[in-house]
């Protein structure tokens, strides 16, 4: 659509290709594919996400790892990127404190081996990494450790039951009645059910003897099959424990080389406590990071392009990170790491301009103001804030929104006399924060910031939970920790039965804190879940009558 000579945009493709094509834009890609640096500015709003889809759609080939503040940041800014490009999206997490433990159903974890196993992968295909600073000065399991780590199973394989079960509990697996979380397995005759964290799916393979007959990924819910398989690649490296903190004097800190074999400058050994200062933190760092890692960096192809976006706010919070933990034990140093950053193609994106680099680019964007009020209020807002020529660009987060705004769109302009319906073009995907498009007369602006609500971040896939339910008292064990819906976490004592006249009934004993023991009746067994932490702490018990647990649950 065009207006008095200009392309309207109509989908995030096209809003895509504009950002594209803005005056400067082309070069800076240039730049980037000729080994060089360059500078993006005036991107403010959702229009930096934007901007680093615009860059990877110039070559799809190639890696590209934007590396934005913190660990929200990272996980936000993912969300509205996948609906902005065709290229696989990873993210790659991090711990905000450092667990105790790290076992099979770590979910952080996985997704940093994830990407690790990914970029080594000659396979697959390029992909673009989110990621934060921190996230990128906690180490990854070497190459050579993964390596070593993982087992291909394939169709027609022989397959030792006993072996794998073996390997699996050694690296932190739990053997179960039936797989729901990552981190688990389970055998029922000749089928194996495995749940790989690595893995958005869980895993079943099925033996004729010692012979492995298929394999195949199924939805643990509906145990509907999914994908018929013909190997899968399967790492499990050993779990992680903490050990005496006092013993984190004698081990250094991460170092690394650049990709030209120069040493990088780590963290000096007498790092700055916190404010408040948390041994666990420091054993953590040392069960963690002890054995043989590297950097993310390590496994970056030459051709990478690294996309920082607000690289000052970024290296703040890289160091505020640092100084959160007492004692940051075999993390890499924050101007280590971005020095291996920009020896990579590099490009910065911010909101304000920055003129030290030698191809840049300035994006005719503003921010556009807040709205606020009902419904058909923002709209007429709306329609109050366009110039003569203006358009708007509304991203609806689903389709039903698309509908239900379209019918708005109408109704509004019968009942307040205004042209909406000529000068608003609905799409659907995600923006989170709106702009406005200068030298187009145009506003970008998704559903939930016009009318003032908090997008909900989309989940991709299951994660391990603190509780499962259960199914029978057969699963609990003597002084295993339970969480009583009503009352909080306590510790399973047995079965006992109770009742008079002939009416017992069995009841489970649950010891809550201060030795406080509450019998629960079998038939209300639903009431009781066991409980699942996905690092090897142990809670406190709760005060049986006491509101913490009921507070809990609000805040929840």
């Amino acid at each position: 659509m065009t207006s008095s000579g200009r392309q309207i945009p109509t989908t995030l493709a096209e809003l895509t290709a504009l950002i594209a094509a803005a005056p400067g834009f082309p070069e800076v890609t240039a730049s980037l594919h000729s080994g060089r640096s360059a500078a993006i500015d005036g991107a403010w709003g959702s229009s930096c996400a934007l901007s680093v889809a615009a860059i990877a759609g110039a070559d799809a080939q190639r890696v590209h790892v934007v590396v934005l503040p913190t660990i929200r940041d990272a996980e936000e800014f993912i969300d509205e990127l996948t609906d902005l490009t065709t290229a696989s999206v990873l993210l790659f997490p991090a711990w905000e404190s450092l667990p105790d433990e790290i076992d099979a159903g770590d979910s952080v974890y996985a997704g940093r081996l994830s990407v690790v196993r990914r970029l080594n992968d000659p396979e697959r295909s390029a992909a673009l990494i989110v990621t934060c600073l921190p996230a990128l000065l906690q180490p990854v399991p070497s190459r050579a450790a993964i390596k070593a780590a993982t087992r291909v199973i394939s169709v027609g394989d022989e397959l030792s039951l006993d072996e794998l079960t073996e390997w699996l509990m050694s690296r932190g697996f739990d053997r179960v009645t039936a797989v729901e979380m990552p981190g688990e397995f389970c055998i029922h005759g000749g089928i194996l059910d495995i749940f790989p964290a690595t893995e958005p799916d869980a895993i079943r393979i099925e033996l004729f003897g010692d012979e492995i007959e298929s394999i195949r990924s199924f939805d643990v819910e509906s145990q509907r099959r999914l994908e018929d398989l013909k190997h899968i690649s399967l790492t499990a490296t050993q779990s992680s424990k903490s050990v005496d903190p006092s013993s984190a004097s004698e081990l250094p800190l991460a170092s690394g080389k650049s990709k030209s074999g120069k040493a990088t400058k780590a963290l000096p050994k007498t790092a700055p406590a916190a404010s408040s200062p948390s041994a666990n933190s420091t054993s953590a760092a040392v069960s963690i990071f002890a054995n043989d890692t590297e950097s993310l960096i390590d496994s970056l192809p030459r051709s990478t392009i690294i996309i920082l976006t607000d690289m000052q706010q970024s290296i703040s919070e890289g160091r505020m990170y640092l100084q959160r933990l007492s004692n940051p034990v075999g993390l890499y140093g924050v101007d280590a790491t971005m020095a291996r950053l920009v020896e990579f193609p590099s490009v910065t994106i911010d909101a304000l301009g920055a003129d030290s680099y030698e191809t840049s680019c300035h994006l005719s964007v503003e921010a556009v103001e807040r709205f606020s009020g009902s419904r058909r209020d923002a709209l007429v807002e709306l329609s109050e804030l366009l110039g003569p020529t203006d358009h708007v660009l509304l991203c609806c987060h689903n389709l039903g929104e698309h509908e239900r705004l379209n019918e708005l769109i109408i109704e509004t302009d019968k009942s307040f006399e205004t042209s909406l319906a000529s000068r608003i073009h609905l799409t659907t995907g995600r923006l989170r924060r709106g702009f406005r498009v200068i030298d187009h007369g145009l506003i970008v602006i998704s559903d939930n910031e016009l009318f003032s609500r908090t997008a909900a971040r989309a989940t991709t896939r299951k994660r391990r939970t603190d509780t499962r339910t259960i199914d029978t008292f057969l699963d609990l064990r003597d002084g295993d920790l339970v969480v009583h819906v009503a009352h909080g976490i306590a510790k399973y004592r047995g079965m006992s039965m109770v009742g008079a006249s002939g009416q017992q009934e069995e009841h489970l004993l649950l010891e809550f804190r201060d030795s406080v023991v509450v019998y629960v009746p079998v038939s209300l067994i639903h009431l009781v879940q066991k409980y699942i932490g996905p690092a090897k702490t142990t809670p406190e018990l709760t005060k049986y009558g006491g509101t913490s647990w009921l507070k809990k649950k609000e805040q929840v």
